[in-house]
Parts: C-alpha cells; structure tokens; sequence
C-alpha cells in the first residue's frame, strides 16, 4: 500500500514537472523573459532539466482530466492543480495585455486609441514599406511599451512625410477620402502617426479636431412640449424598432407613449408593485418588456403593437436573493446581490449559472459570452463562460451604455465615453460639477443630459441648453429613426419636450 502511494505521488510530481516545463517553455517562446525567470524559480524548475522531452499523451490527459475535475466540482483536492489552474489561467491573462499592448496605441489630444492590426495595413490591405527606411519593422518589447510609445518609429513615415499638405490641398480633398485619419495631435505628443482605412466608415466627427471648418455649427431647439401624464415618471425606455415609449409611474402602472403620433396609447398595472428597473426587446410584431421590483423575480410583459395592449407573459424565479442588475439581449441576463448569475431564455428556462465575485451593480450584454460588469469602484469586460476577467474599461460605476452602429457610448457620473468596437477609447466628454445623468447618440454627436440640462460640443465649445427650470430630467433618447435630428426628454413630472438639432446658416 505504502508502494502504491509512493508511485501516485511520484507520479503526480512528474506530471506536475512536465506542465511546468511545458509553461516555462511558452513563457522563453512568447520572449516573457522576466516572467519565465520568477516562474522557474516558483516552480522549483533549477533541478529539472530545461531540455527533457515534452510529456506523452496520457500524462496530458490525466493532468487535464484533474484540472477538470477541481473546476466541475468532482474533486475536493485544490491544492496544487488550483495552482496549475491558476498559472495557466494568468497566461491566458498575460498574453491578452501582451497582444493589446502590442497595438501600440500612442497617445492623443481626446485620449484616442487606434486598435486592430489593421492599422498598419494600406487600404488594398497590401504592406506598406517606406521607401525612406527600408526594411523590417522593430520587434517592440512589451516591457518598454509605455516608454517607446510617443517615439518614432524608424520604418514608418510620419503624418506630413506620408501624405505632404502640399499634394493633399492640391487635390482639394478630405483627408478621409485616402482612408487617413483626420485627427491631428499636437505637435509634442505626436509620434508614429497612422492611418486606419476602417475610419473611413464611421463618422467624421468623432474624429476630426474641433475646430476644424467642416464641423458645423448647431444648436438644439425646442419644437414641442406637452405633459404626457399627471403622475411622477420613475423611469422610461423606448422602443427604437417601433418608437413607442414605456414609462414607469409611481402608482405600479406603465404606460405607452407614440412618438410618431405623440399620444399615449395604454396603461397597465403591475400587480401591486413597483418596477424598479426595465429592459425591452424588440421584436417584428410585439415587444419584450422585463422588469424587476425590489424582490427576487423578473416580470416579463409583451406589449402587441396591433393591438395596442399589454400582455402578461409570466414571471422569472429562481434567485435565492434580490436582483440587483439585468440586461436584456437575444437573451436575458440577471445577477442578484450574491453574485449569482442567471441566463435565461424567453421561454422562461434558465440555460446557465455562474457566481461573479464583487458587489455588481450593472450587467450589459457586450458580445456572445461576454458582458460588461461594473460595480462601484469599475466597469470591466467579463467573459462569463470562462468566468474570468477580459479587462478593465474604466474606473467608477457605469450609468448606462448606449450603441450606435459599431461604437460604444459609456455614461459614468463625471464623463461620457466613447468606445470603439473593440472598447478602446475615442474620446472623453465632461460636463461641470460631474452632474451627468444620462447620454444618447445625435447623428455624429453626443448629447449629454444633467438634472435639468443638457450639454453638447460644437467647434471645440461646450455649449448648455436649459430645458426645465424645477424639474429634473428623467429621460433623454434619441427619435431620429422616424424624425431625423430630433431628440425627446422626460421630466419627473410627465413634462415632454421634443428638441431639433438645427445649423447655423
């Protein structure tokens, strides 16, 4: 008996030898030469020999098949394979922020981050190699990333060297006709300047500079107010496919407002309890509605568009503590205050559980398997079938995240962000006193609401327009899918007024 032991452990050491040569191995491959160096010392690699052989098949599959067994729950022994679990887990981790420090995003005048390999690529997606510095382009330690990142990089043409501003005016065109980016930085914080052909897609004016000729003025106008009810509006959400707003009153009801005809259409009430928070889904003939009160249960209504009615769907249970933070996509995502996770379908059948460390706040649907968390100190992306941490987007506790064709708007008490598709940041809007309540997407612009304010940029000024003098703006969204340039906002006191963003002649 006391043999047998003795060959389990020394089987398991050997094992555990192999892996950590095999990671050792990765570590020198992927030049994480500091890295590697503590790893062999905590692994206690000095003995083994660097250049044995990598381990047979059998021994991959029993070290694997322990590892899953202390994931799944089928082994109580944690001890070394939560370690091994642990390494691999930080490698995983370690070569994200390795290929994202590798982009080389260098600094700019809005915080602007240029992401994707693409950037080095021409528009016919053919290498560009500078006829001034032929060549292979640097290898960049990733180490010396944060030092190198403002210095230029011989093998690439700086901005004028690239596109002179003789030939450019000469043609009389717009630099984003050449696929080139618009946005200058100033002149001590420029360095390997680039051009991304993907910028030729979105909207100029995230990324031209202020003041420059083509950024018109405008200013926002009040073409309408009326009061759609007489009762306090907790809050609202519209429905972007069919332009129906849904508002929460404090009497447990919501009601339905036509924006294209601007009348309400039908109330209902919600079983004697109120609606604390709510999500919709559009959908061809009728539209979700998920809502939570301060209790354990998610409420699903349809609304039929037709038929002008509400229909009770059934009720979401299956949390053991109060839910504190949902998100609605082809799916519907909840998170209560232990941190349990709940994936839902809209047949009401729960298709997966997970437990998220930390006191989460806000859940956002990101991409398939991946939210976007944030709690009170950050938001994060999270990747919940991996049940690990992407990356950190931003400090401080995310009030809504809005979307608009490939970009990201993140509203934080103190800023609104703007995102691209891969969440590098584009630009940073404030507004005094940190008082920004909400943020929407105008055409090319963003809007930013405060208590009874709202905020926007035009030729590098901030400009206030005051749209209530009491009351406190509860609601801001953009209604340009069916009246273009036109924006609602919703007092607490049921007080609509509809805006018209208008130019300068």
């Amino acid at each position: 008996m006391k043999d047998y032991v003795f060959m389990s452990k020394k089987r398991e050491q050997n094992i555990l030898n192999s892996l950590n040569f095999l990671i050792y191995d990765y570590l020198v491959k992927m030049k994480y030469e500091k890295t590697a160096k503590i790893f062999v010392g905590e692994a206690y690699l000095e003995d083994v020999k660097l250049n044995e052989a990598p381990p047979i098949l059998s021994q991959w599959y029993s070290a694997f098949q322990d590892i899953s067994n202390v994931r799944c729950g089928l082994s109580n022994n944690l001890g070394d394979l939560a370690r091994i679990e642990g390494i691999m887990l930080k490698l995983e981790n370690e070569k994200k922020r390795y290929q994202q420090m590798g982009k080389m995003d260098n600094l700019s005048y809005f915080n602007m981050t240029r992401g994707s390999s693409e950037t080095y690529k021409s528009p016919n997606n053919m290498h560009y190699t500078s006829p001034y510095h032929p060549g292979p382009s640097p290898v960049v330690d990733p180490r010396r990333q944060v030092d190198m990142r403002n210095m230029h990089i011989p093998g690439r043409p700086i901005y004028n060297e690239q596109f002179p501003l003789k030939a450019r005016t000469a043609q009389n065109e717009p630099i984003l006709s050449k696929g080139v980016n618009r946005f200058e930085e100033p002149i001590n914080l420029r360095g390997a300047n680039r051009f991304d052909p993907n910028s030729v897609s979105i909207s100029p004016k995230m990324f031209e500079q202020p003041n420059e000729s083509s950024d018109k003025k405008f200013y926002l106008r009040n073409i309408n107010s009326f009061k759609i009810t007489d009762k306090n509006v907790l809050l609202s959400v519209l429905s972007q496919k069919h332009n129906i707003l849904f508002s929460v009153f404090d009497n447990k009801t919501v009601g339905s407002f036509n924006c294209n005809t601007f009348k309400n259409e039908c109330i209902v009430e919600t079983n004697g309890k109120q609606i604390i928070k709510m999500r919709i889904k559009d959908d061809v003939n009728f539209i979700w509605l998920v809502a939570s009160f301060d209790t354990n249960d998610l409420m699903v209504i349809r609304y039929l568009v037709q038929e002008v009615k509400f229909e009770m769907a059934g009720y979401l249970r299956g949390h053991a503590e109060k839910i504190a933070c949902f998100d609605v996509a082809d799916y519907i995502y909840s998170i209560d205050n232990s941190g349990s996770f709940k994936k839902w379908n809209f047949k009401g059948i729960c298709e997966k559980e997970e437990i998220f460390n930390g006191n989460i706040k806000k859940v956002y649907y990101f991409a398939e398997n991946c939210l976007i968390l944030s709690d009170a100190n950050r938001t994060y992306l999270y990747n919940y079938t991996m049940n690990m941490e992407i990356s950190e987007i931003s400090k401080g506790l995310l009030l809504s995240l809005k979307k608009q064709n490939n970009y990201y708007l993140l509203v934080f008490a103190d800023k609104a962000v703007i995102h691209d598709n891969n969440l590098n940041k584009i630009k940073i809007l404030t507004v005094p006193n940190s008082s920004i309540k909400n943020a929407i997407f105008l055409d090319s612009d963003v809007i930013i609401g405060s208590l009874q304010c709202l905020w926007f940029e035009t030729q590098g000024r901030l400009n206030k327009c005051k749209i209530y003098e009491h009351n406190e703006i509860v609601t801001l969204k953009n209604i340009s899918r069916y009246k273009p340039g036109h924006i609602l906002v919703l007092s607490n006191k049921g007080e609509c007024v509809i805006m018209s963003k208008c130019f300068d002649n």
